[in-house]
């Protein structure tokens, strides 16, 4: 997990970590965020929560299937989650080289992701209204529900023992 106090420490998580899994589609083949729209957004959402003006209410589609047992996530909660939290998104917290080892990491790294997903505090997609740079294609929520790895990631939250709700940030509003 990636701290967000904004050392940039990569730390090993432990039990009582509040933190926040990314789900994300890449904006290029060979890097996820090539011009950091995707960070900035985020980093940005995180700032607006630390300063008390960010609370979530889940969608009804989310309650009805049973997601959303927490109801709104106040705007202290917020803070509070991440002030003291971690974050988990890929491209930081799994190994991106080419290298032969690289790659035995990236497989365990991957194989680990089930496990993060159970244990988040909170459950993120970012999809903003982006495009592919190669490829120019949209890479907002609808494209997002529709890639395989971030199907497999909304699939490890919806049959953890404890679902969270999903946040969808497409904007800073």
């Amino acid at each position: 997990f990636e701290q967000l106090d904004g050392t940039d420490a990569l730390v090993e998580w432990q039990p009582a970590m509040k933190t926040i899994f990314v789900s994300h589609t890449w904006l290029s083949h060979r890097h996820p965020d090539p011009d950091g729209h995707k960070i900035t957004l985020l980093k940005e959402v995180i700032q607006a929560a630390r300063a008390g003006t960010v609370s979530v209410s889940p969608h009804w589609t989310q309650r009805l299937a049973g997601m959303a047992k927490e109801g709104v996530i106040s705007a202290k909660k917020m803070r509070s989650i991440v002030t003291d939290g971690y974050i988990w998104i890929d491209y930081c917290c799994i190994p991106q080289s080419a290298s032969y080892l690289a790659r035995e990491q990236r497989s365990a790294g991957i194989d680990t992701i089930p496990l993060y997903v159970a244990r988040a505090t909170l459950f993120v997609v970012l999809a903003g209204a982006w495009s592919h740079k190669e490829e120019r294609a949209p890479r907002d929520l609808r494209e997002w529900m529709a890639r395989g790895w971030c199907r497999m990631e909304l699939f490890c939250n919806a049959l953890s023992l404890i679902p969270r709700p999903i946040i969808v940030i497409e904007s800073l509003s």
